[in-house]
């Protein structure tokens, strides 16, 4: 589930179909009367098809609970879900759209071994809880929101914080590996 902090449908008939079909398709307290539990997927903020931003910045994250915890969801039905995947932007081209910023998802160490051989050095962004890096190559700018093991603790507060079920990852497979030093039962 993908949800829209707001009731901004967008400029464009696309937005609106979004809006009225995707966050729209879903009775949530239906879906939390019927389920054991929901995984709240509070990621994909940014994508390929957006302009540059983090994976799912902090406060996003957390507007995003705050929407479907009103929709009537109990806390105790939430998992939610939190990325490890990282987002990298680059220059690209292709004869449909000409010249354009691409994106792509990334792992965590591939990205890491981009940013080591651009000798680039991320920047910790406090409000998105994620780290950002941008960097010339070649004449034009790429960048990256990075998720790791900081970005997840970070993240994982919003379960504390609200007294959820628990948490889903996406993706394993493209964490950092110090994540897994972080990972296990969240009550104490």
């Amino acid at each position: 589930m993908v949800p829209r902090t707001d009731d901004d449908r967008g400029p464009l008939p696309y937005h609106q179909w979004m809006y009225d079909y995707w966050r729209g398709a879903y009775d949530y307290k239906a879906l939390a009367d019927t389920l054991d539990f929901l995984s709240y997927m509070t990621y994909a903020q940014h994508t390929a098809g957006s302009t540059p931003g983090p994976v799912a910045g902090y406060p996003w994250m957390e507007a995003s609970l705050k929407y479907v915890l009103a929709a009537g969801v109990p806390p105790q039905k939430i998992s939610l879900g939190i990325p490890s995947y990282s987002d990298y932007w680059f220059p690209g081209y292709d004869a449909k759209n000409g010249s354009r910023s691409r994106a792509s998802d990334i792992e965590y160490t591939r990205l890491m071994a981009i940013l080591d051989s651009a000798h680039v050095k991320p920047q910790w962004d406090n409000t998105q809880k994620a780290w950002f890096a941008q960097w010339p190559r070649n004449g034009v700018f790429e960048l990256a929101w990075i998720e790791d093991a900081r970005a997840f603790k970070a993240k994982l507060e919003l379960v504390r914080k609200y007294k959820l079920r628990g948490y889903s990852v996406w993706l394993i497979g493209t964490e950092d590996p110090a994540t897994w030093n972080i990972l296990g039962p969240i009550a104490k």
